[in-house]
């Protein structure tokens, strides 16, 4: 207990004012302290009960608070621990880390979150938006926190020990904590740096007797997802070459459980003429349809010259027609109800996202990370963060993963960047089996068409 003195004047109405707003506010924090120590530790005790739950850090996860720290995130119980300063806070909205559709606030949440990397961490059981999902220029304010660069480097240290032991080295823990380190460095991370991380992490799982020697499936799972996510950020093939084996059925036309389809202009049949959304649905289907129709032809080497360029001057004209106007200038934002604004902006991400894949997907094929897109890239993040709750991204994983790819290709160096690489495996990792395989496809298919734009490079250098 910290013991604060205040000065008492008899007779002084102002000063002895001044004095009981003191005493009330110390008295505040020191209720609000020993309440959040009781929750830690009560919910520590319920832990060792619990079955199939992740084992928390013991009660002083909550000791932080007292120094105007808030534990963020975690990778291993008794490991290090990313914490936050509220009182730091540079933005003008309020201090949350929740998803965009949630209101929850730092203050109300008294326990770290397990890096989602890790193998007891679990998994979605289905798309949503909600969770621990931040912006753009929140993930980056929070890498450059003097906070993380120590959990950094905690990190570092704890898998220096970790390899140090010839019964963990090569442990699931192992890998987890440096896919960890990895995702919450790639906002500053150099092409360099990312393969630096992705050569420890391939030894290791050589070491271990390869890929294949991952019992455990989730875990399986989370390892080809960031080979993904981190050949893409590189613009690279994937480290651990894997082959999803085919589907008996063309089930990308048909609904998962709750309604989700998968198609998108990486996968399926192309056709989109049974899309729902409330906003320019028509020029919804047209802009899928297009793009998928790129894909297929692009990707098509029988495909006779004169044909591919006739059908690629026809997309072309299709997908950036001036009538595609985004929302009219003349209407606010802030006068739309939140659901209308969604509506809208679910429209603006796809327009956008389709600018720049069909640059690298048309002759001369110009990479995504060209500053040609960076325009197109601040239209995207901005209209995909507004419209990330809409119930559009969830009936469709598969068009949400293709613009998270193209976001992820296009926003290198940027503060954008650690926003699309956290979304995308949040997304990628959906644990559906049906969905597994059919995203592996698309993904493939994406570092296929990334191929297009360094072989370009490379023919005309």
């Amino acid at each position: 207990m910290v013991l604060s003195f205040v000065n008492y004047h008899a007779g002084d109405e102002n000063q002895n004012a001044e004095s009981r707003r003191i005493v009330k506010s110390h008295v505040s924090r020191a209720w609000h302290r020993d309440k959040r120590l009781g929750e830690t530790m009560r919910h520590a005790r319920l832990q060792l009960h619990a079955r199939n739950e992740v084992e928390l850090p013991p009660p002083s996860v909550a000791l932080p608070y007292l120094e105007g720290l808030i534990p963020y995130s975690y990778f291993a119980g008794g490991g290090p621990v990313l914490y936050l300063k509220p009182s730091k806070w540079p933005f003008h909205r309020p201090f949350s880390m929740a998803g965009a559709s949630s209101t929850e606030t730092f203050s109300q949440s008294v326990f770290p979150r397990q890096s989602i990397w890790m193998p007891d961490a679990d998994i979605p059981d289905k798309v949503a938006m909600k969770g621990p999902l931040l912006g753009g220029d929140v993930l980056s304010w929070i890498s450059h926190t003097p906070e993380c660069f120590k959990y950094r480097g905690d990190t570092i240290g704890w898998i220096q020990q970790q390899l140090k032991s010839p019964m963990v080295s090569t442990s699931d823990a192992t890998i987890g904590g440096v896919m960890t380190l990895t995702m919450w460095e790639n906002g500053d991370g150099s092409f360099l740096d990312l393969s630096n991380h992705m050569d420890g992490l391939e030894t290791i799982v050589k070491l271990k007797g390869g890929i294949s020697k991952i019992q455990q499936q989730k875990m399986f799972a989370k390892l080809v997802m960031f080979d993904y996510i981190i050949a893409i950020s590189c613009a690279k093939q994937p480290r651990f070459p894997y082959t999803p084996p085919p589907q008996p059925h063309s089930s990308a036309s048909e609904p998962f459980r709750d309604g989700m389809f998968a198609g998108s202009p990486l996968y399926g049949i192309g056709n989109f003429s049974q899309i729902e959304c409330n906003w320019r649905r028509e020029d919804t289907e047209h802009t899928l349809q297009a793009m998928w129709d790129l894909t297929t032809h692009a990707l098509e080497p029988k495909l006779p010259a004169h044909l591919h360029k006739g059908k690629l001057r026809r997309f072309r004209t299709l997908v950036s027609n001036p009538n595609l106007e985004p929302i009219p200038r003349t209407i606010s934002i802030r006068q739309q109800s939140a659901k209308n604004a969604e509506e809208m902006q679910v429209f603006e991400t796809l327009h956008h996202t389709a600018l720049i894949y069909e640059r690298a997907v048309t002759p001369p094929h110009i990479p995504f990370n060209s500053p040609i897109n960076h325009h197109d890239l601040a239209f995207l993040y901005e209209s995909l963060n507004i419209s990330a709750p809409n119930p559009f991204w969830i009936r469709y994983p598969g068009i949400l993963l293709w613009v998270l790819l193209v976001g992820c290709a296009v926003s290198v160096k940027r503060e954008e960047r650690s926003y699309f690489m956290m979304f995308l495996a949040k997304v990628g990792i959906f644990t559906e089996q049906r969905w597994w395989f059919e995203t592996q496809n698309a993904v493939l298919k994406f570092i296929e068409v990334q191929s297009l734009t360094e072989t370009s490079q490379t023919t005309t250098g």
